[in-house]
């Protein structure tokens, strides 16, 4: 524990995003506490303000607090980046373990899906993805097929 304080104490960048993370998962927890108002509580008469003592961050287009949209939004991305860190962390070690335990052919065949993930770019694939299943999910959900037209650009309005 103590290596990792002195790695920091050495390293002023590493430091600083340590700390501003540390300050964003605090934030997140303390939502609730921190924000001075409700992220879903709409003013129409207060719509699109510039920031003033009230509201630090203005206003947006139904009158709600973005500096209290934004610290409630933390929350969503906090748990999103934990949870992808856990999933991948936790399917490529049981992956490894399969790979090494089993070897040979399999290993063979893991090893070869692994290079078509990073041999494609990432945001391509993304991309590819999610037009794929809004394609298939257009019928049953409407915001799996509003999402392929947004990455695609189709029915933008010009």
């Amino acid at each position: 524990m103590s290596g990792i304080f002195n790695w920091l104490r050495r390293d002023f960048r590493a430091a600083l995003s340590v700390g501003f993370l540390l300050l964003l998962l605090g934030l997140s927890i303390a939502a609730p506490v921190v924000a001075p108002h409700s992220p879903t509580n709409q003013d129409v008469n207060n719509t699109l303000h510039e920031p003033d003592a009230r509201h630090p961050l203005g206003t947006d287009d139904l009158g709600r607090d973005v500096l209290s949209r934004l610290i409630y939004g933390a929350r969503v991305s906090v748990v999103v980046g934990f949870t992808a860190v856990i999933v991948a962390g936790v399917l490529g070690t049981a992956l490894g373990i399969i790979s090494g335990y089993l070897g040979r052919w399999v290993d063979q065949v893991i090893m070869r899906i692994t290079d078509v993930f990073l041999a494609v770019p990432q945001l391509i694939l993304a991309l590819a993805l999610a037009v794929a299943t809004a394609f298939t999910s257009c019928a049953s959900s409407r915001g799996g097929c509003n999402m392929s037209r947004g990455f695609s650009g189709y029915g933008a309005s010009r």
